[in-house]
């Protein structure tokens, strides 16, 4: 993917930025849902010798895996409005339809001037590196969770 994109590489990169938000969003929430719940079940089931900080970690790990799953709708949405720009001839007009339809939905002002796709891609690797460092938080938490619980 370019940095600054040029008029030939706009469509494909507004469709490989959505393609990676896509598989990123999707893939951290599986992981969400696969090892929170497991270690609040082991947690809950087998009390260990530190019940009060592995209850502790475990409620941090679910915290996480909630943000983690709200970024995730957020670059799922992302991903729609790429896949929106792309539907465009250039990136002016995308990026205007895109704002309007942001507008419209009265998810963000009307800007009076429309952003680079650069700037776009930027916000979205921006939430998909937040989202990979809450899967991190997440899983260690979980994984103190369970030491505390089997200490």
């Amino acid at each position: 993917m370019t940095d600054g994109s040029s008029p030939g590489n706009y469509h494909f990169d507004c469709r490989l930025i959505a393609s990676r938000a896509k598989r990123h969003a999707i893939s951290a929430d599986v992981a969400s849902v696969l090892c929170v719940p497991a270690v609040i079940v082991v947690v809950m089931i087998l009390p260990g010798s530190h019940p009060f900080l592995s209850a502790l970690l475990a409620v941090a790990s679910f915290v996480c895996a909630v943000a983690i799953l709200a970024i995730s709708a957020l670059l799922l949405l992302d991903v729609a409005l790429f896949t929106l720009m792309a539907t465009y001839p250039d990136e002016l007009s995308g990026g205007g339809a895109v704002d309007d339809f942001l507008a419209r939905a009265k998810l963000k002002p009307l800007p009076e001037t429309t952003r680079p796709l650069s700037q776009r891609i930027a916000g979205t690797r921006r939430w998909m590196r937040r989202q990979s460092a809450l899967a991190l938080l997440s899983i260690l938490a979980a994984a103190l969770a369970l030491a505390a619980n089997f200490a």
